[in-house]
């Protein structure tokens, strides 16, 4: 077994203990493995074939791809593990999602060479919103008060 295998290998065999969405890739972007909890994130759910084996290019818009792609490359080249705020697109709703996403370079058995990346991620979709509505209610609010201002300085 290669030492590229290897990882990968035991990857797969502790993938259903997390707790959190996981996925892994090679060096090209080329999903290798996933938990079942990847395909709820992303609203998969006919097979493990909609992502392994394929590029983000396969199943993602293309400004969704080359985000993904960028994040790995940085995380491959840099040899350590970034949080990128990130967005997807739900396979079945089409949706906008916003994740957090954990990336982190895989190493082969002697520690050096990078062969590939890991992600985990967290969905904030809701907290996003939130925020958007808050600032929503705040530019409203402004709004309104400038315009109670103008009425008062108008009318005297």
């Amino acid at each position: 077994m290669s030492n590229n295998a290897k990882i990968f290998a035991e990857l797969e065999k502790i993938a259903p203990t997390i707790p959190s969405p996981l996925f892994w890739a090679d060096r090209n972007g080329v999903g290798l493995g996933c938990n079942d909890l990847v395909f709820q994130n992303i609203g998969a759910t006919e097979s493990r074939d909609q992502l392994i084996g394929k590029t983000p290019y396969e199943y993602s818009p293309k400004d969704v791809a080359d985000n993904a792609i960028n994040n790995a490359n940085q995380v491959m080249q840099e040899k350590k593990s970034i949080t990128f705020e990130e967005t997807i697109k739900d396979i079945k709703t089409g949706k906008i999602k916003y994740l957090l996403m954990a990336r982190a370079p895989l190493f082969d058995d002697n520690g050096i060479d990078v062969v590939g990346t890991i992600v985990s991620a967290t969905d904030i979709t809701d907290r996003k919103e939130k925020e958007r509505l808050q600032i929503e209610n705040e530019q409203q609010k402004l709004k309104t008060e400038h315009q109670q201002k103008d009425c008062r300085s108008g009318s005297s």
